[in-house]
């Protein structure tokens, strides 16, 4: 007979698990041959290094990314020109120094306002440098909902900016933005299936919004009288910027 019911033509001989693992971890084959290789060999062991080698290259990609970000990051710092200076923020840093560290309980925030496109973000996020502060957007979120503070780090972070915040954000989380010494507990539900605790003592609280008012008709006079005392508004005249003209 010229052909057989179910013939299949010979394949190439299964590569090894141990053969394909070496030569990707040589950067002799890509990513993709790798994983493809791994499934076509069949082998037992072929499961857990695809699941190993799957893991290995999303951290990769993920490392890849933020030092990415970091790289752009730092390139455009480098560009900026220079920054005007505000009283109002220099006694919010005045807050930070090293001896305060252990004896003042608990801080005030700055509160940037202004419209848009005036540099207040830039000028945030220059305070304490972009390495050291972590950016969160807390626009188009729920009355009351802070954005995820799962990425703050406290062996790098020294500052938060809070961009786009609004006052029954702030209202609502209090004791987290006096940044005193007591841990806060996030993501709180019934069950805690998702609950995180930051410690923020002594990490720099920034505020940024195009509009921020804590005298209004629908917030009461001891949110108002609170919002007031805690936070340093620092705000520049009409038509004036954070950053200075080349």
């Amino acid at each position: 007979m010229s052909s057989q019911v179910g013939f299949r033509p010979p394949q190439e001989v299964p590569i090894p698990v141990g053969v394909i693992w070496a030569a990707w971890r040589s950067h002799k084959i890509s990513d993709e041959d790798a994983v493809k290789d791994l499934i076509r060999s069949r082998d037992r062991g072929a499961v857990l290094a695809l699941q190993q080698i799957e893991t290995l290259i999303k951290r990769s990609r993920t490392i890849e990314l933020e030092e990415e970000i970091l790289r752009v990051q730092a390139t455009l710092e480098a560009r900026q020109c220079g920054f005007i200076d505000h009283p109002v923020i220099q006694r919010f840093l005045a807050q930070f120094q090293n001896h305060q560290y252990g004896v003042q309980p608990r801080t005030l925030c700055l509160l940037l306002v202004g419209d848009s496109r005036q540099g207040k973000s830039t000028k945030a996020m220059s305070l304490y440098n972009v390495k050291n502060t972590l950016k969160v957007s807390c626009q188009g979120l729920p009355k009351g909902v802070l954005p995820s503070l799962a990425r703050f780090d406290r062996s790098k972070h020294k500052a938060i900016v809070w961009d786009e915040i609004r006052p029954d954000q702030v209202l609502n989380h209090r004791e987290l933005f006096q940044s005193n010494a007591f841990e806060q507990i996030l993501s709180q539900s019934i069950c805690n299936q998702h609950s995180y605790g930051v410690w923020l003592y002594f990490t720099a609280m920034i505020l940024c919004a195009n509009e921020f008012k804590m005298v209004a008709p629908g917030i009461p006079a001891g949110d108002s009288q609170w919002l007031q005392a805690n936070l340093l508004l620092a705000e520049l005249g009409p038509g004036q910027k954070w950053f200075l003209s080349v």
